[in-house]
């Protein structure tokens, strides 16, 4: 586990999430956008910049619509992050931008 300070962690998702480095994709922490480049879901974010784990790339099914992403990863993820990690996927999931989803951690998850 990260030995950052969970204000350290809010800090750097906040910022990378509101920098507009990382193109946004549904269903898959890490997945291919619809102009067909790596992409990540806010929790993707997450991963690849707070804990340094780069997500592993997913391919949506076609027929589903959704991929599940690898449950350690998310237990992970849950522990650190709370019920803020169930309302960014649902956010995220439902086309919310990085922007919007930034002001709701910076509101909910209290560190």
């Amino acid at each position: 586990m990260s030995t950052k300070t969970k204000q350290q962690m809010k800090t750097e998702w906040l910022e990378a999430l509101r920098s507009g480095k990382y193109p946004q994709v549904q269903r898959a922490l890490k997945g291919i956008t619809g102009d067909g480049e790596e992409g990540y879901c806010c929790l993707g974010v997450f991963c690849s910049v707070v804990l340094g784990e780069e997500p592993e790339l997913c391919v949506v099914d076609e027929y589903s619509g959704f991929v599940e992403g690898p449950e350690e990863t998310y237990s992970k993820i849950s522990v650190i992050l709370g019920d803020v990690a169930t309302m960014g996927i649902k956010m995220n999931d439902r086309d919310y931008t990085f922007s919007t989803i930034a002001d709701m951690i910076e509101e909910m998850w209290e560190v």
